[in-house]
């Protein structure tokens, strides 16, 4: 939504700009938790053409090219590399480099899976493909890939900030989905808004990253937010049960709907809550034209302290509700900072969050 002072004879046409959450502070009975369910009303300031898609503070060189693939400098990346997911749960028998709960030793055979790119080379058998000319590697029951499902919100509202949300969102995927690859995990890539806009293949195995980076590069921001459609007809359509790692503003209709879903079809979920400061603590005063950014709805308000205080107010409790909710599910809730350096996210936050150790 873009800002301005309202003029009392017309209303422009709203123009691109950028967005903050807004909540009903008016009235003493307010609902704000119908108007974060029902529309996200949001508060714009005027469009910022120079708005950047890196994070400030990040000493690593990484960086995302919005036509392309994400990049990080080869330092960082052997940082990832000494990462690992943790997955609370991990079930069914399959090739990777995680010990299974289940019975089995390392010798075991469990079953067959068609060949992917990234899989050892070690584990085809030479035999089935002598007689088929189709590539399979074994499977074996005391290791397990734990496949994680990188969810990125690519809806408007994350297209908004002096740092891009969307952008800080496509790094920390592309981080994430870093280490996995390292640790044998099985990553699929998501872009989920009102629908779930595309979604990769299984990608497998370190050699991989550059699809990864490549597909979690080019995702660019379409449609209304609605995680509560996306998340359910994601867990509907995907069979492969594992760990969904939802990275989003979390700001429109159904998100604990769309993460019950998840639950219910056997996902374990993990939310990254990507915040802009400005959201938090908003510069506003006077007369003020509110434009959704989605929408294009608009609303004319009156900014003053006791307005802004009461909108500090309600952030706060959305933020610790959403939180509280999380932790009743057993989800991991992790919010960042638009601000804060991706390094710093994921050698301190995400490790004391549990979920990279």
């Amino acid at each position: 939504m873009t800002i301005e002072p309202a003029d009392r004879d017309e209303i422009e046409p709203a123009r691109p700009g950028l967005k903050i959450p807004w909540f009903k502070v008016a009235g003493s009975g307010a609902n704000w938790r119908r108007v974060l369910a029902n529309t996200p009303g949001l508060l714009r300031r005027a469009a910022n053409t120079g708005a950047k898609d890196e994070g400030p503070g990040t000493a690593t060189g990484s960086r995302v090219d919005p036509e392309g693939p994400t990049i990080f400098d080869d330092a960082f990346l052997r940082r990832l590399e000494r990462l690992q997911i943790v997955a609370r749960r991990q079930q069914g028998a399959s090739f990777g480099g995680r010990r299974s709960r289940q019975r089995g030793s390392s010798i075991e055979f469990a079953d067959y899976r068609e060949y992917a790119i990234g899989d050892d080379l070690r584990n085809i058998d030479w035999n089935i493909y002598g007689r088929s000319d189709r590539l399979f590697v074994k499977l074996r029951e005391d290791e397990e890939s734990l496949f994680v499902h990188l969810m990125v919100d690519t809806s408007r509202s994350m297209d908004w900030g002096a740092v891009s949300k969307l952008g800080h969102a496509r790094r920390l995927a592309s981080a994430i989905g870093y280490v996995g690859l390292c640790g044998s995990d099985t990553i699929i890539g998501a872009s989920i808004s009102d629908r779930v806009a595309v979604a990769s293949p299984p990608i497998r195995g370190k050699p991989s990253c550059r699809r990864l980076f490549q597909f979690i590069g080019t995702l660019s921001p379409t449609g209304r937010t609605d995680l509560g459609t996306s998340l359910r007809a994601y867990a509907g359509s995907h069979r492969q049960r594992g760990l969904a790692v939802i990275i989003s503003d979390l700001l429109g209709p159904g998100v604990h709907e769309g993460i019950a879903s998840l639950l219910e079809r056997g996902f374990e979920v993990a939310v990254i809550h990507v915040i802009d400061p400005a959201e938090m603590d908003p510069d506003l005063d006077g007369d003020l034209d509110v434009y959704d950014r989605e929408t294009g709805e608009v609303l004319r308000i009156t900014a003053d302290d006791d307005l802004t205080t009461r909108y500090r107010a309600r952030v706060a409790s959305w933020l610790a509700e959403t939180e509280t909710r999380c932790i009743a599910r057993q989800v991991r809730y992790i919010p960042i900072s638009t601000t804060t350096p991706i390094e710093e996210f994921l050698f301190h936050d995400a490790r004391a969050r549990r979920l990279l150790a």
